[in-house]
């Protein structure tokens, strides 16, 4: 019997050692989210009717109540959004940095303007 479910193993007939992994998008986590915080059904009946684990549901509820239903859609961007919205972010702080130096500068110019007229 040993023989037989290593050979089935080994030759791929049947494998023990996968677990499939789901991917939900954020429509779906929004909307199993919205009908769990109704109250209405148990986390039973929500796990059992979207085919989740317990543990998925209350992660996605503690993520949800943590930042909004912009958590589930920040996973959906893909790698080269996420580069892009970095670059953003860096260009709005150098932007905010080279308006401090011409605030300052400014101020400075004014000054001078008023020693040296005055």
């Amino acid at each position: 019997m040993l023989i037989f479910f290593y050979l089935l193993i080994k030759f791929n007939l049947i494998n023990i050692m996968s677990k499939e992994i789901k991917k939900y998008n954020s429509d779906f986590k929004f909307k199993v989210v919205m009908k769990y915080l109704s109250e209405n059904y148990t986390t039973y009946q929500i796990c059992s009717e979207y085919d989740i684990a317990k543990s998925t549901l209350h992660k996605w509820v503690k993520q949800f109540k943590a930042s909004g239903c912009d958590i589930f859609s920040e996973a959906k961007l893909s790698k080269e959004e996420k580069l892009n919205k970095k670059e953003q972010k860096k260009k709005d702080k150098e932007i905010d940095k080279l308006y401090k130096k011409i605030g300052q500068l400014t101020v400075e110019r004014d000054f001078l303007k008023k020693v040296l007229d005055g």
